[in-house]
């Protein structure tokens, strides 16, 4: 583990090692404007802590780190928790290692712990964490910034899915969570792109820890324990980009959506139990979804069926 004392200015890009050959634009050979000093009240900006987790990810991991070290921000901490990769990531956070405040590589139990163990060193007032495959657009601190500085305590904006080559799949559109039990009907989408979302670290006390019995929706969990007390804000902004590829957790969507929707089924569980009166709202819409998947899954299968049986009776 190494650390550095004290927040940074994030730095320019000349500071930072040269990009890979080939690689352009952001954050590759552009940087987002530094921020000046002070706001125009003449306040501080407030310290930002920004955490990623990573085990792996050697492809995507720099694109990450320049992501964030060149967002112009004047007082970032920035934590890189790597779970004892053997990809060439160590030296890829190697490279790096003068412009973070900690990071380390070693085993850990999880994506949830290794946020957690990052997090208990933060000192910033404003806490996210940025996955080691996704990436921030220019700007994307300032605004946070701005945002927390009225009342709001939680936000969050819109992301766009990239492939692993960096090339745009469509929008991942935030929007306003719902209040009581219908921010908990996941299957109808859940609208807070985990990229995008920024907290003041009151709120993370406040809420408690990541759990770290999860694996795919920690981040449902946390928001879902957080709106209890705290309205979360959309912001109509894009933050970042959310890449999606084959070993990712949403690569295969199709064939691991059964594995988080079971996850967040019991996260609902313990939140809403199904023995609660005022939870009963929420499971009869479940009941509602699972109703109608099965009535259109039988209704595709039956128009199939159909088809073969013409196709049958037209064969010679």
């Amino acid at each position: 583990m190494t650390a550095i004392a004290g927040p940074r200015h994030c730095p320019a890009l000349e500071e930072l090692p040269p990009p890979p050959p080939g690689r352009t634009g952001w954050p590759w050979t552009v940087e987002t404007a530094p921020l000046p000093p002070l706001r125009p009240d003449g306040s501080a900006w407030p310290r930002v802590s920004v955490v990623t987790p990573s085990l792996n990810q050697g492809e995507y991991l720099e694109e990450t780190i320049r992501s964030v070290l060149l967002q112009g921000y004047p007082d970032l901490e920035y934590v890189v928790a790597d779970g004892g990769s053997r990809d060439g990531s160590v030296a890829i956070i190697e490279k790096y290692a003068s412009h973070l405040t900690h990071w380390w590589s070693r085993p850990d139990r999880g994506q949830s712990q290794a946020i957690n163990a990052a997090f208990a060193l933060c000192t910033g007032s404003v806490w996210g964490w940025l996955n080691s495959d996704d990436v921030y657009v220019p700007g994307t601190l300032h605004r946070i910034a701005e945002a927390l500085a009225g009342d709001s305590k939680l936000v969050y904006g819109s992301s766009r899915f990239i492939d692993a080559a960096g090339q745009p799949l469509g929008p991942y559109p935030g929007k306003p969570l719902a209040r009581g039990w219908r921010r908990m009907q996941y299957w109808k989408g859940w609208p807070v792109p985990q990229p995008t979302l920024f907290f003041e670290a009151q709120v993370f006390e406040d809420t408690g820890a990541l759990d770290e019995s999860l694996h795919y929706a920690l981040d449902y969990d946390w928001v879902v324990r957080a709106s209890r007390t705290v309205q979360p804000l959309c912001l109509p902004d894009t933050l970042a980009l959310y890449r999606v590829h084959a070993v990712s957790k949403t690569g295969d969507w199709e064939t691991r959506k059964p594995i988080f929707f079971a996850e967040m089924r019991a996260i609902n569980r313990r939140h809403a139990p199904v023995r609660s009166p005022g939870s009963w709202a929420l499971w009869l819409s479940w009941v509602g979804w699972v109703a109608a998947r099965r009535v259109r899954r039988a209704g595709a299968r039956a128009l199939a069926l159909m088809r073969d049986g013409v196709k049958m009776r037209r064969a010679p």
